[in-house]
């Protein structure tokens, strides 16, 4: 005896799920998207605070390009081996030196073993009286001269205020540590 075969099974068309008004489908989507977006913030700066406190270059070379197109000008310009640091509360510049061109070429104004730079992020992006502190450890200052022997000084990036009024101010309080300051005199110095 044969088994009697089995009957098809209907199928059943899928019924849509009910959804909810859609005040509320836009208020899970908007949920989901300052969710989506604060865990992406988070992110990023977890990845800048751990390649600023481990010295990245790549991310050196960015904070001092940065540096100098806000402060240097054709004449002036800012080398760091290496920035360190958090990313909230201060960095640690290593062997910077100003560099000031001659016609001879380039020729370091200033120099330092380290400069450690104190701020709070929070407070240079939104407040009006901005304040820094500057330790600089083993500053040499060497003021050379030009060849018709004028003394030669940096020249430093000024921005104009805007026509809305003054822009913010920046205080900027500056120790140095064991350093040397000499004048160049008829190639004496």
């Amino acid at each position: 005896m044969t088994p009697d075969p089995e009957p098809p099974i209907a199928s059943t068309p899928a019924l849509p799920r009910p959804r909810g008004p859609w005040p509320l489908r836009a208020l899970q989507w908007l949920v989901v998207g300052v969710a989506l977006v604060f865990l992406v913030a988070s992110a990023a700066v977890g990845v800048v605070t751990s390649l600023l406190s481990s010295g990245n270059m790549a991310l050196s070379r960015q904070v001092v390009s940065i540096l100098n197109r806000e402060v240097g000008t054709d004449s002036t310009r800012i080398e760091v081996a290496r920035v360190s640091g958090t990313l909230f509360r201060g960095a640690l510049l290593e062997r910077p030196r100003l560099l000031v061109k001659t016609p001879a070429g380039e020729v370091p104004w200033a120099s330092a073993s380290r400069i450690r730079v104190d701020y709070d992020l929070f407070g240079l992006l939104f407040r009006k009286d901005r304040s820094l502190t500057a330790t600089i450890d083993s500053l040499t200052v060497r003021i050379p001269r030009d060849p018709e022997g004028r003394l030669l000084f940096p020249r430093f990036a000024s921005r104009r205020g805007s026509r809305a009024g003054p822009g913010p101010t920046t205080r900027v309080a500056i120790t140095a540590r064991h350093g040397t300051f000499s004048v160049d005199w008829q190639r004496l110095r």
